[in-house]
């Protein structure tokens, strides 16, 4: 009897006392209700370390946030602290609604598999800018290094497109990568290559009436020194057909104007001469300030370029990952385990079975429904026993009515009754006796 009384002493009893611990609110994150656990105190270990994971993806959540913000925005990463621990407790509030909706025994398969699927949603979109932010220092050197590409190609695209001597480009490739710039020399260009063009024209006629003439010359100096053959007399001395030859010479001489196109000649060099040294002077400096605009738009792209953006970190980790298949597999692994840690809670609520605290809450559930039924019932019976007073009262007070409505009608008969007696009287002279 006595060992009895010392066992009821030492044994805990039901409901335990209230846990204010802190780890109540870890609890709280996991939807757990307090006073119903406070029935199996034992399972309180096992709900304070889900409540625990559930934090631990929130904040895992909230440093996504801050890695991605501080790419976003160029503002100090503590004034972005209060959106990030925002979205933390957002997904901390979403995933403890996905752990506290399987609290009971009623939860199955088909009620779990659409919010692991929300989970693990959630958790690519936090595992992403935590993954680039772990292979930061890599990813930054190739978007470096990509970058340095793009501005050599387009440091060479513009020299393309803007030649120094202001020859027009190709439209179609260069729409978009013409300089404006003051002073191009493609007019003088134009003169300079129109001159040598006419030079050209002008040298092969002087040339060709240069090799008639001289041909003119040797066939009046053959036939003049008695040279013999078809074309000669074979006399020499200034006879005839000397002189025939070389008036026909004279005469093509002075008909090409062979003289004065010399001069023309001389004079085209001259100004062909003049026109270069001005082209070569001008496009010197328009050279130059066209290697100024090149460079200004230049590092314009440098400057744009300061600044690495999320989809240029998320291209460069695609093109690293393809350069390597460990690096290929490095941020799958790191993507997987950040999804999964988003996903533990209702991982760990489903793995661990049903708890007696499930048992507790469904019985719970149950009671409220009976309760709630008991109470609708209660509450129908009551209306209906009221319906019936009311009908009943008013039934009465129906019959009340007609009964004074008959008595007023009786009383009213009984007035007119005793008038029509008294005016008879009256009509025949008879007083009416006082009662």
């Amino acid at each position: 009897m006595g060992t009895d009384r010392a066992q009821a002493r030492i044994d805990p009893y039901r409901p335990a006392p209230p846990d204010n611990s802190f780890a109540r609110r870890l609890r709280a994150l996991a939807g757990v209700r307090e006073e119903i656990l406070d029935w199996v105190p034992e399972e309180r270990p096992r709900y304070t370390r889900l409540g625990a994971v559930v934090l631990v993806a929130g904040c895992l959540a909230g440093l996504s946030m801050l890695a991605a913000l501080v790419k976003v925005w160029s503002l100090p990463w503590p004034l972005l602290l209060p959106i990030a621990a925002f979205w933390g407790w957002v997904i901390a509030t979403i995933d403890g609604w996905l752990v506290a909706s399987t609290h009971g025994t009623g939860s199955r398969l088909r009620a779990f598999v659409p919010r692991l699927v929300l989970s693990v949603v959630i958790g690519i979109v936090i595992a992403e800018p935590l993954v680039l932010r772990v292979f930061q220092p890599a990813i930054h050197q190739q978007v470096r290094e990509t970058r340095a590409t793009e501005v050599i190609a387009y440091e060479s695209l513009l020299k393309t497109c803007n030649r120094p001597d202001g020859a027009q480009a190709d439209q179609d490739k260069c729409a978009d990568h013409l300089l404006s710039v003051a002073g191009a020399p493609e007019g003088q260009w134009e003169k300079l290559r129109q001159a040598r063009r006419e030079r050209g024209w002008l040298a092969a006629s002087i040339e060709r009436d240069r090799k008639e003439a001289r041909r003119l010359g040797s066939l009046a100096r053959a036939e003049c020194g008695g040279s013999r053959g078809a074309e000669f007399s074979g006399i020499p001395g200034v006879g005839p057909n000397c002189r025939d030859n070389r008036t026909q010479r004279d005469a093509f001489i002075a008909t090409s104007r062979l003289p004065e196109r010399e001069k023309q000649l001389a004079a085209l060099d001259r100004t062909i001469e003049s026109l270069t040294q001005q082209l070569g002077s001008d496009t010197q400096v328009y050279g130059q300030q066209l290697t100024a605009a090149i460079e200004k738009k230049v590092d314009e792209r440098r400057r744009a370029q300061e600044q690495i953006g999320l989809l240029e970190e998320h291209d460069a980790l695609g093109t690293l990952s393809s350069q390597s298949i460990l690096v290929f597999a490095a941020p799958w692994f790191l993507r997987a385990l950040l999804i999964l840690v988003d996903c533990l809670p209702v991982l760990i609520k489903r793995l661990g079975g049903t708890t007696y605290y499930d048992h507790l809450v469904t019985r719970q559930l149950d009671t409220a429904l009976n309760l709630h039924e008991i109470t609708d019932g209660l509450r129908h019976e009551s209306g209906t026993i009221d319906n019936v007073i009311r009908t009943k009262q008013l039934k009465h007070e129906r019959e009340a009515r007609l009964k004074e409505i008959e008595r007023f009608h009786e009383v009213r008969e009984q007035a007119e009754l005793d008038d029509d007696i008294d005016d008879l009287a009256r009509r025949l002279g008879w007083q009416r006796p006082v009662a």
